[in-house]
């Protein structure tokens, strides 16, 4: 069970797409913060236990991995429990979805600027100018 707060929420994911994450035993999603940086979000997947700081608003602008204490010296290992299978999609991060449309704007402009030449251009010359583009666009 996921224990919440103002300012944070505890808990291991158990669902997970571009825009948030459903924390287990939760019924409704957390967004990210179109504010948070993507260093702070990381690369979240399913089944890893995480503190999700929230904004006023309710959105997460960062995570943390809880990571298991290690086991003491003398003592008993700590309980393992079984794990979801891991998200095996893409990464689902709000700031991917900006890369893409730059890229794609940048393979837009490259077509047209190499369209208005009466020489024929392979998909390799279009890449290349792309990505010069996206080089500019993000310097």
């Amino acid at each position: 069970m996921a224990s919440t707060s103002s300012t944070t929420a505890e808990g291991v994911i158990r669902s997970l797409n571009s825009h948030g994450l459903r924390l287990d035993g939760e019924a409704d999603w957390l967004n990210y913060s179109k504010f948070a940086r993507p260093e702070e979000l990381g690369q979240p997947v399913c089944g890893q236990r995480v503190i999700a700081t929230l904004d006023k608003s309710g959105f997460i602008r960062k995570l943390t991995e809880i990571i298991a204490p290690a086991p003491i010296a003398g003592g008993s290992e700590p309980q393992q429990h079984a794990q979801p299978p891991a998200h095996t999609g893409p990464p689902a991060l709000v700031f991917d979805k900006d890369l893409r449309i730059t890229r794609m704007a940048a393979v837009n402009s490259a077509v047209n600027i190499l369209g208005h030449n009466e020489r024929t251009y392979t998909l390799e010359d279009v890449l290349e100018m792309a990505g010069q583009i996206e080089a500019w666009v993000t310097r």
